[in-house]
């Protein structure tokens, strides 16, 4: 993945959306561990 490659940079990822579409994205990152690294 491209944290492999880049491992000294942060990759920030931003993502939106409204309403459930949002919990859905927010529960997606924390499933995946990288919430800290997601901008909403």
């Amino acid at each position: 993945m491209l944290k492999d490659e880049y491992k000294d940079k942060k990759i920030i990822l931003k993502i939106g959306g409204s309403g459930s579409q949002m919990d859905n994205l927010i529960n997606l990152a924390k499933e995946l561990g990288i919430e800290n690294d997601v901008q909403f």
